[in-house]
């Protein structure tokens, strides 16, 4: 074998890989970019900001809720949300963010307006 298809073939591989990662895993891969006080995602993001990650099988996340997940250790359940203090939709500052429900959402987007 010729060694630059044996290169190709090994970098096809790498990425085949990459796209096995769980969606944790794959959040874990990037930086967050230092913005002030903040965190930020700098991978793909929704319209309204919000970070999205994707997994193997799993679909694809807001970035916020997976580090809330990782750092909690577990998945979070069907009610429950993750907020933002800073009101920074990119963000995933654990200092920054905290679990909560849709009432406490909507509650702490009408103080802040």
């Amino acid at each position: 074998m010729h060694y630059s298809r044996w290169c190709r073939d090994r970098q096809n591989d790498a990425q085949k890989q990459s796209y096995k990662l769980s969606t944790k895993e794959n959040f874990l891969r990037f930086p967050l970019l230092r913005v002030g006080e903040c965190r930020e995602w700098t991978r793909s993001r929704d319209d309204k900001g919000y970070g999205r990650v994707g997994g193997y099988r799993e679909g694809t996340k807001f970035a916020h809720r997976v580090a809330m997940e990782i750092h909690l250790g577990r998945d979070l359940t069907e009610g429950e949300d993750v907020l933002h203090h800073c009101d920074n939709p990119p963000c995933c500052r654990i200092e920054h963010l905290y679990v909560g429900d849709q009432p406490q959402n909507v509650e702490d987007a009408r103080v802040r307006d």
